[in-house]
């Protein structure tokens, strides 16, 4: 009579060897400092010790946090500004949103930055992705966002950016500008941002795939000579 052997992979194991099956939830974020309940930060509120964590697949870890926020240089920061932050598993952004926008005229210079930590059993990647989302400029104006020295524009550049991490491997520095030029007879021109996204991708430090299965191969061959050995 055949024996038929049954066995369950465990969880944690099939996520490793890329078989979970379970369906991607949204993140879990915590605005920490930025009152009860809160659905976004200010910056005024992170400059003042607020910070903002990103539990990326709700597993009750904290994968990501952004903080030490803090002003580098000349601020005019517009009114209604929001930082939301979103993520899915081994990805989390912020959002920066404002209802008036960072405007011109007048020139505008803003800069700051914070500092990005991610769970011990995960790395950052090298590289963040700008996003230049909601923009507009006419006539001799221009706006930007810069962050680790990579610049998105509008108008006369890219919308989208690849940055990278220096000095510090978690360290972001951005700033913001935007400038009015006067070019008689051209018109002086308007410009504004309103929403811009930074995006973050990380690798887990835990064995490959297919390094696992080598273990576990290996693992295996090992039980069976072990039983070999003891049936001898």
């Amino acid at each position: 009579m055949t024996k038929i052997l049954r066995f369950t992979i465990p969880s944690a194991v099939a996520a490793l060897l890329g078989l979970a099956t379970a369906p991607a939830q949204a993140a879990n974020v915590n605005y920490i400092g930025c009152g009860a309940s809160a659905t976004f930060c200010t910056l005024p509120q992170l400059f003042a010790g607020g910070s903002i964590t990103v539990d990326e697949d709700m597993d009750g870890t904290i994968d990501k946090t952004f903080d030490k926020w803090m002003k580098t240089g000349t601020w005019t920061p517009p009114s209604g500004l929001q930082v939301t932050a979103f993520g899915a598993p081994l990805l989390a952004g912020l959002d920066f949103t404002t209802t008036n926008g960072w405007t011109t005229p007048p020139s505008f210079t803003n800069q700051f930055l914070f500092n990005i930590t991610t769970a011990s059993n995960l790395e950052l990647k090298p590289t963040f992705k700008i996003d230049l989302l909601t923009s507009n400029a006419s006539g001799t104006s221009i706006v930007s966002v810069s962050g680790n020295s990579a610049m998105v524009m509008n108008p006369g550049g890219p919308l989208t950016v690849n940055a990278s991490f220096a000095g510090s491997p978690g360290m972001v520095n951005l700033a913001l500008m935007g400038s009015t030029f006067s070019f008689p007879p051209l018109p002086p021109g308007t410009a504004s941002i309103r929403n811009f996204q930074l995006t973050f991708t990380q690798r887990s430090r835990v064995p490959e795939p297919g390094t696992v299965v080598g273990l576990l191969a290996v693992g295996g061959l090992g039980l069976a000579m072990k039983r070999r050995q003891k049936d001898s």
